[in-house]
């Protein structure tokens, strides 16, 4: 797999910002030849800053984030909401007049590209349209809601079904955000650490985990149950007679 970017706009605007502008620049330049995604006057592409980050492992998130601002405040690229559902905030991304102009001056060919409809050795292809089927990565088609729910099953002890349309458009709509399997893993493991076995158990439930607080959870430090006080009592006893052990041993030494 190749990821490559023009030298004079790496130099000018960064590498990162050449990476992303040139992938950028060949799925706009393609909707093109396609005549898709065409709103408001412009030809959009969409993705967000972790499916790229999956396109782009050896950035991160917050190098990637960077640089699309970036490109955005240097009036290269606009940005967009076109999609269906009102809680997907997936960005979408359009060059703008200065944009083209840039793409135009480099290396990245424009007019070849836009009378082609899948040019040979360029970007690999947004995790949102033709995926790598060599990695394991998921198209929005392809949500693995019986690989969620069972896993929450499984470290909660619930019986949630797959199926429900309430469960369904809760991970949906996280999904749509950028998020994948690990991140849902990583909140149901964060809250049933905090929760399991307290009041706070009936909430260990997809409306929940999966809801408007999804990022708050899986930023969260995993929470460890402290024993019940007897045991640390006992702990606790155990510890201070070793110490006082110890310290009537260096007495009696030293005297």
């Amino acid at each position: 797999m190749q990821h490559s970017f023009d030298i004079d706009i790496a130099t000018k605007y960064g590498i990162p910002e050449a990476i992303l502008l040139n992938h950028i620049h060949f799925w706009i330049s393609k909707n093109i030849a396609n005549d898709t995604n065409h709103f408001d006057g412009y030809y959009w592409t969409y993705n967000s800053v972790r499916a790229f980050s999956e396109l782009f492992p050896y950035m991160g998130i917050k190098k990637i984030r960077n640089a699309l601002k970036n490109l955005v405040d240097e009036g290269i690229l606009t940005t967009g909401n076109y999609n269906k559902s009102a809680y997907d905030r997936t960005l979408w991304y359009a060059l703008t007049d200065k944009g083209f102009s840039i793409c135009q001056n480099g290396k990245m060919d424009f007019e070849k590209m836009s009378n082609e409809n899948a040019p040979q050795g360029e970007p690999i292809p947004d995790i949102n349209t033709d995926i790598n089927k060599d990695k394991d990565i998921y198209t929005r088609e392809d949500i693995p809601y019986t690989d969620i729910v069972d896993y929450l099953n499984k470290v909660c002890g619930t019986s949630y079904r797959a199926s429900s349309r309430k469960t369904k458009d809760s991970i949906k709509a996280r999904w749509n955000e950028g998020f994948r399997l690990e991140d849902f893993k990583k909140v149901i493991d964060n809250k049933a650490s905090e929760w399991l076995n307290s009041d706070m158990s009936k909430y260990l439930r997809p409306e929940t985990l999966f809801g408007n607080k999804f990022e708050g959870y899986l930023n969260q430090k995993k929470v460890f149950k402290k024993r019940n006080s007897i045991e640390m009592d006992d702990d606790f006893r155990r510890e201070l007679q070793e110490s006082e052990d110890e310290l009537n041993r260096l007495i009696g030494f030293n005297t």
